[in-house]
Parts: structure tokens; C-alpha cells; sequence
């Protein structure tokens, strides 16, 4: 089965403010969107990530 996702494109999270901003989606339309979206809060794990400072040619820390 073929799932159409063209009419979600609005709401992609890369463009949904941009789409609010000149009204091509309302307040009341998005939040109802994310109302049918699911919870999948129990699909998350815990990731571990250790930073290490880059030094940037030009580019002085402060």
C-alpha cells in the first residue's frame, strides 16, 4: 500500500514555521495535526556522547 504524504508536507518540522509565518497553515490546523500524531516516547534510548574541543584556524576562544 502506497501512503501519500504530500498533504503531512506542510507540517514538516523544516518548514511548518515558515508555513505559519505567511498563513498557509493556522495555529488551530497544526496543533490538530499533532494531536493524530502518535506517542512513541518508549522508542527512545539513552545515547552517551563525549564532546572534544576542535581548534578553528582564526577563530579565538573566550
Amino acid at each position: 500500500m502506497k501512503v501519500d504524504r504530500t498533504k503531512d508536507a506542510k507540517y514538516d518540522v523544516r518548514i511548518v514555521n515558515w508555513n505559519l509565518e505567511h498563513e498557509r497553515v493556522s495555529r488551530k490546523e497544526y496543533d490538530k495535526f499533532l494531536k493524530t500524531l502518535p506517542d512513541v516516547a518508549e522508542n527512545a534510548v539513552p545515547v552517551e556522547a563525549e564532546l572534544t574541543p576542535v581548534e578553528i584556524p582564526g577563530v579565538s576562544r573566550k
